[in-house]
């Protein structure tokens, strides 16, 4: 699957440079140094972001299926019952005030 993602990345967005502004930009989230980023280059990755997160969506539901089990539904449903719950005692609690 990944390589599939890393494939057709590479064979939709021609242009090299884009890789290079992708570092740049993963490099001003992980470290401290950072690289500035030109016009042009914001530019590109306006550009070529959306057809990045499309590829890897369409790779990811063409491989990826959940199932939602009984334990799922179960532990689903208390989470909303003890959530409401205490949404109604907050908002309680709020008007005696």
């Amino acid at each position: 699957m990944v390589e599939e993602i890393k494939r057709e990345i590479e064979d939709s967005i021609n242009e090299k440079a884009a890789f290079k502004v992708n570092r740049k930009l993963r490099n001003n989230i992980h470290y401290t140094k950072i690289d500035i980023i030109s016009e042009l280059e914001w530019e590109m990755v306006n550009k070529f972001q959306n057809e990045y997160f499309d590829i890897v969506l369409r790779t990811f539901n063409k491989y990826l299926h959940f199932k939602f089990g009984k334990k799922y539904r179960i532990i689903r449903w208390i989470a909303d019952h003890t959530d409401s719950k205490m949404r109604e005692l907050k908002k309680k609690e709020k008007s005696e005030r």
